[in-house]
């Protein structure tokens, strides 16, 4: 589109230029030709020149509404308007439709949320933690590799962006929709100190986090994959996990 505004414009241009020229090039005969012609005596009578009535009268240059590239210009206005308004409206329907693409990807894809449950049949004197994998979307996710530790920092502590700590793959190689697998159990108690259980004047906390890469099923393997990101803190006095605050924790 572009392209073809370019054209246009050269070619107005171009006829602006030709007229230009042609009218200078008529008028420069023109003086020419009233240069070389003889002279003419103008009879005067009583003092008073005598000019014929059908004396022809010099001719005179035509009026800028006469001229048909100034007519160009003016319709080349609107033709300009026309022109960016269409560039313009297909530039936002191609930008709603990558928008409606990639909603459709999203609400396609999988989802790999991190969830915690209480193992039942323990001891109540042993907390013991279950961290799980569950696929919360519609399509199957094959895991690449995961990653989990745990840590002990102070209030609005923040997981590194890399580190090394691999849990076992699940067994199965795709995980389907509403499907899970386990990252490993821990016992927070077994974890922390008696200074961190009971705090004191800078308390500390249990931080456990991880994270996972995984693709879908039609997803082009030399594209980033997916990853999910978690982060839960550790609470002694009512024994239970929960999401730590922060920017950590996320899902792309």
């Amino acid at each position: 589109m572009w392209k073809a505004l370019a054209i246009f414009i050269l070619a107005n241009a171009l006829v602006f230029n030709s007229g230009q020229k042609k009218d200078g090039a008529n008028l420069a005969q023109q003086n020419a030709e009233n240069h070389n012609a003889p002279a003419t005596l103008t009879p005067v009578v009583n003092n008073k020149t005598a000019t014929p009535e059908n004396q022809s009268a010099r001719p005179e240059s035509p009026h800028w509404y006469q001229r048909p590239e100034w007519w160009l210009c003016i319709f080349a206005v609107p033709s300009l308007g026309l022109i960016w308004w269409q560039a313009k409206a297909t530039a936002n329907a191609a930008k709603a439709a990558l928008l409606n693409a990639q909603a459709v990807i999203n609400a396609e894809r999988p989802w790999i949320i991190v969830e915690f449950e209480d193992i039942t049949g323990v001891p109540s004197t042993i907390h013991t933690t279950l961290l799980k994998g569950v696929n919360k979307g519609r399509t199957p996710a094959k895991m690449i590799e995961g990653h989990s530790t745990h840590e002990i920092g102070p209030v609005g502590f923040r997981p590194p962006d890399d580190y090394t700590a691999p849990f076992v793959a699940p067994n199965q190689n795709l995980t389907v929709q509403g499907d899970w697998f386990p990252i490993w159990p821990l016992s927070p108690e077994a974890l922390i100190t008696p200074a961190e259980r009971y705090g004191g004047v800078n308390p500390t906390f249990l931080y456990v986090y991880g994270r996972i890469l995984y693709w879908g099923t039609f997803e082009d393997p030399q594209i980033k994959p997916y990853e999910t990101r978690w982060c839960f803190i550790y609470n002694p006095h009512t024994r239970s996990l929960g999401r730590a605050p922060g920017t950590y924790a996320q899902n792309t």
